[in-house]
């Protein structure tokens, strides 16, 4: 057997038990082998890549098990809106903000980071952008805010629920629960595959960079898999809710 890349002089966890290994070497798209000397030795062949860790902690790939992988991607695409302290700070950051695909798409957006201790409505949206589609996320993804604009353009029925009224019966621009699914499928699905996949790019660049390279989509549960506690407070969520 021989390997295709070998990491040495390394502080290689293996989450074994076993107090990890020195070397770690692996073959096409499977980790062959690790030890402890010089063995890895064994292993080099012509082409062998060699990394020398210099005493660096090597760790397996971490695996994300509720992975948004269009929203992440789409969300490294958007306008990060996290540092607004105001609705007038955010409304300034809009306005000068680029159109991805003709629409303002903004992240990264929590009620607590207000002054007002709550989410901007079409109302506020209107005064800083009208003539094309605004649509912010915020950072759980649980909730969407449009301005006028975007409201007709991604065509989300105002009877579905989770679409807040105002007053007067009007959609005040914040969707939540279904209606915030629905609009975030219609946002995605509006894309054009160009800006898909220059999006993707640029987030699996940096999901590497941050040693994730596994994940499984939201909404779903690897076959097979142990289950976390996670998954098990969503099992019986679910069916509390009798879904």
């Amino acid at each position: 057997m021989y390997a295709d890349i070998i990491i040495k002089n390394g502080r290689c966890v293996t989450m074994c038990g076993d107090g990890g290994a020195d070397w770690v070497a692996a073959a096409g798209k499977m980790i062959c082998a690790a030890g402890r000397g010089d063995d890895w030795q064994k292993l080099v062949r012509p082409g062998t890549q060699v990394i020398d860790a210099r005493g660096g902690t090597v760790l397996p790939g971490f695996i994300d098990n509720h992975f948004h992988v269009m929203q992440t991607a789409v969300n490294m695409m958007s306008v990060d809106l996290g540092g607004a302290r105001s609705h007038r700070e955010l409304g300034e950051m809009l306005a000068a903000a680029e159109k991805r695909e003709g629409a303002v798409l903004g992240c990264q957006v929590e009620e607590s980071q207000f002054e007002e201790k709550r989410f901007p409505d079409r109302y506020v949206l209107d005064r800083y952008c009208s003539d094309s589609p605004v649509v912010l996320f915020s950072k759980e993804y649980h909730v969407s805010m449009l301005n006028t604009h975007a409201l007709l353009y991604y065509k989300v029925p105002f009877s579905l629920e989770g679409v807040e009224l105002d007053g007067s019966g009007l959609p005040t621009g914040i969707f939540r629960r279904n209606a915030n699914y629905v609009l975030r499928s219609n946002v995605l699905r509006s894309l054009p595959d160009e800006f898909r996949m220059e999006a993707i790019h640029l987030a699996m660049s940096r999901l590497l960079e941050n040693g994730i390279t596994t994940g499984t989509a939201d909404g779903k549960f690897s076959p097979n898999a142990p289950c976390t506690r996670a998954q098990s407070v969503t099992f019986l969520y679910r069916a509390y809710q009798g879904k």
